[in-house]
């Protein structure tokens, strides 16, 4: 699965659309770099004319996860090619397409484990990271689609309406809310 943050300006629209800064790019960030820890590609399997460059440096950090984050040890033929020729009709290259900005064109990271290419999903990753710190305050709803956020007031949720197993329910949250999807149609 590719592995492509939202751009500084898209981050940012969203802030000033509801009035909270939190939501900006550079607030994101820290979280971002948190969340996910980047391997380089083995430059001894992958083609030398597919090569990756090195991230911008605050695209990530050492003691980031537990999301693996790298790039296929193998390119397709085509994108060697791919490069040069955006080049040549004025599209820049870029260091990565995590740092707040999508303008241009590289080679995009995917979520995969680098020791054998295999997905890092966000199941594979911080669910089994929180299953195995013994959390107690972590409650995990499978099998449940949202329906609704609720809030109270303007910018606290404080639960979520739900639908699992054929019912429908309130599940309501003393500290904070957390939703995560999948893919499209998972």
């Amino acid at each position: 699965m590719i592995y492509q943050r939202g751009t500084a300006g898209s981050h940012d629209q969203w802030a000033s659309a509801v009035g909270d800064d939190s939501y900006k790019f550079q607030s994101f960030l820290p979280y971002f770099r948190k969340s996910a820890h980047y391997t380089a590609p083995n430059v001894h399997i992958r083609a030398t004319n597919a090569s990756v460059p090195s991230p911008n440096s605050t695209a990530y950090i050492a003691t980031g996860g537990p999301l693996e984050v790298s790039h296929a040890n193998w390119a397709m033929p085509f994108s060697s090619w791919a490069l040069p020729a955006l080049a040549e009709v004025g599209i820049s290259a870029l260091s990565d397409l995590n740092s707040g900005n999508l303008l241009g064109v590289q080679y995009s990271a995917t979520s995969i484990k680098p020791d054998d290419q295999t997905r890092s999903s966000s199941e594979s990753s911080f669910l089994q990271a929180a299953f195995g710190s013994n959390r107690t305050n972590l409650k995990v709803y499978t099998r449940t689609m949202v329906k609704q956020i609720l809030f109270n007031g303007n910018k606290t949720a404080t639960g979520i309406r739900v639908s699992s197993y054929g019912s429908e329910y309130i599940i309501s949250a003393n500290n904070e809310v957390i939703l995560s999807g999948g893919a499209v149609s998972t």
